[in-house]
């Protein structure tokens, strides 16, 4: 999987994917790790927790 990373400080960066994908993380200091945001086509599909500790699940985006 290619992907380009675009950081934006030092915690937090953009993955853009070949595709009409990109992920946001944005960390945090200390054992609370990052979240995740995965996009496609410009909608939120995903959000996920990471950290030192392990991953949570991805947790689905749903529109109203």
């Amino acid at each position: 999987m290619n992907y380009k990373k675009i950081k934006i400080n030092e915690s937090s960066y953009v993955k853009l994917f070949d595709d009409d994908r990109f992920e946001v993380h944005c960390s945090a200091q200390g054992p609370l790790g990052a979240n995740v945001y995965h996009f496609k086509g410009g909608l939120l599909e995903w959000k996920q927790r990471r950290s030192y500790a392990g991953v949570s699940k991805k947790y689905k985006a749903t529109y109203e």
